[in-house]
């Protein structure tokens, strides 16, 4: 996961700027590639529905979708469309979808992860921290829950004020079990959302799997 600060105008002032009409039901998004994504109006005309134009001060980068990209608020990844070459209100007209199943407005499952310790590590007994990060897209994160024996979960503490579309850190302490052991990690969000077991590659509407970490007591 990468941060960086983007020079952006929102679509909705794009539009308004232009004098271009924006009455349609779809926003089609389309780029230079040939992909193609839609959106309904009323997602498109939030203020947080970009496009950025520039990053960490310069001018946006060919990798990262020059002249112009989507920057889709609460959203996979490839939603936020680079090297923009139509934006238009209107029906919608072909969906093109990648996988031949995705819908065109999936908003990002709760998830979480540890940062902390790593995958396979080796853990002394006593008590171990366990730190991590945990994300809900559009909602707040409301709690993350740990357990090595599905009958007897526990919550971890969180470290930052929940709030959409940034992530959350947490922390716990526990005794963990004597071995290899395998923790498993869900998120939930203010609405009772939650992570769920799916495969590593997620599913048409995105990953929001349960963090798995195979660890070993020494």
């Amino acid at each position: 996961v990468g941060n960086a600060e983007w020079s952006v105008l929102s679509v909705a002032e794009l539009f308004r700027s232009l004098g271009v009409d924006t009455s349609g039901p779809w926003l089609k998004a389309a780029g230079r590639d040939g992909y193609v994504r839609y959106f309904p109006r009323e997602v498109a005309l939030d203020p947080d529905f970009c496009v950025a134009v520039g990053m960490n001060g310069q001018p946006l980068p060919h990798g990262h979708g020059a002249p112009g990209r989507l920057l889709v608020p609460g959203q996979y990844g490839a939603m936020s469309i680079k090297w923009l070459s139509e934006l238009t209100f209107g029906p919608m007209e072909d969906t093109r979808t990648f996988d031949g199943g995705s819908p065109n407005h999936y908003p990002i499952k709760p998830l979480a992860f540890a940062t902390a310790p790593f995958e396979h590590a080796k853990v002394p007994p006593g008590e171990v921290e366990l730190l991590g990060a945990a994300f809900a897209g559009l909602r707040p994160v409301k709690e993350v829950i740990l357990w090595t024996d599905p009958a007897r979960p526990w919550m971890a503490e969180l470290v930052d004020p929940p709030r959409a579309n940034v992530w959350t850190r947490w922390r716990s302490r526990a005794r963990l079990p004597p071995g290899r052991l395998v923790l498993h990690i869900c998120c939930v969000d203010d609405r009772g959302a939650h992570s769920s077991f799916q495969s590593p590659f997620g599913d048409a509407e995105g990953y929001g799997g349960i963090h798995v970490l195979h660890l070993t007591q020494t």
